[in-house]
């Protein structure tokens, strides 16, 4: 499909459940027909979540072992299932491999996220880095994508497609000219 043709046709889609110039923390914003799809197509997945259960289930038999955390957060209308996997844990910084998976078109990201550990506990990350390279994790990315294909028909967003700013949608505290295809199809923020 043409470069242009693909993201007019994801961009119809997003409009579905993202209003046009409309501010996303106005009270209008909440009253949209596309603010209502939204929340009902985040509480359908919330409630039919069994493909995604037995998906960790498959993961976590992949990766024995290895710590997995489900981050997903249908509940705040995060548009994603989204899986933490922790691929270095040392004294001073934390890698994860994250995999996000749309729940309103069919396509999946995956990045890594570096924090440093700022306290002896470990209980607060500093975000240091989010990288889309993922070449050092190959065999990780390439056992996840296997499941991916065995669970989902979703394919990888292309990562210059993640990027692409839809000027005419703000939502949350994400404001007009800074909304992009990662945010429309998983998450406000890393």
């Amino acid at each position: 499909m043409d470069q242009d043709l693909l993201i007019d046709s994801l961009k119809e889609k997003i409009y579905q459940f993202f209003p046009k110039n409309i501010d996303g923390l106005s009270e209008a914003y909440t009253d949209t027909i596309e603010f209502k799809q939204l929340t009902e197509i985040c509480c359908h997945y919330r409630e039919n979540k069994e493909p995604w259960s037995n998906f960790i289930k498959a993961v976590q038999v992949a990766f024995p072992g290895k710590t997995i955390r489900d981050e997903t957060k249908l509940f705040i209308r995060e548009r994603c299932y989204h899986l933490l996997l922790k691929v270095e844990n040392s004294a001073s910084r934390l890698l994860t491999l994250n995999l996000t998976i749309s729940i309103i078109m069919p396509y999946y990201d995956m990045f890594i996220l570096e924090f440093e550990k700022t306290d002896p506990d470990f209980a607060y990350l500093n975000l240091l880095q989010y990288k889309r390279d993922l070449s050092e994790y190959s065999e990780e990315v390439n056992k996840l994508q296997t499941l991916i294909g065995e669970n989902f028909s979703h394919q990888q967003l292309p990562g210059h497609l993640a990027e692409y700013i839809i000027p005419d949608i703000s939502y949350n505290s994400i404001q007009f000219n800074e909304f992009t295809m990662f945010n429309a199809l998983f998450l406000d923020r890393l």
